[in-house]
């Protein structure tokens, strides 16, 4: 997923926080949860179209000093694409030039 490509929440999902370690998404389009841990959590905050997956990775290894930044880029890399398919989030439309 080194493509440069974005991803943004889908605005529908409703996202419910268990504590300030956890939380559950719902996807009322097709009944799906999901439980995002501490981790998660960070990456789900991210999700804002603006992030990459090596920039999400990138943000998580500031944040877990000592993580291995291959790893953290695959674990993304993973996440990204099962809330993706499963339609907890989509891809930004790159903008259109004129």
């Amino acid at each position: 997923m080194s493509d440069g490509t974005r991803y943004v929440r889908n605005p529908d999902v409703v996202t419910r926080e268990e504590d300030e370690w956890a939380a559950l998404l719902f996807n009322p389009d097709t009944g799906d949860t999901r439980f995002l841990n501490t981790t998660a959590r960070v990456v789900w905050a991210l999700l804002d179209g603006e992030h990459t997956c090596e920039g999400i990775a990138a943000e998580l290894a500031d944040q877990f000093e000592g993580a291995e930044q291959a790893k953290i880029q695959e674990d993304v890399a993973d996440l990204l694409e099962d809330l993706l398919k499963a339609g907890f989030i989509g891809l930004q439309e790159p903008a259109q030039v004129p």
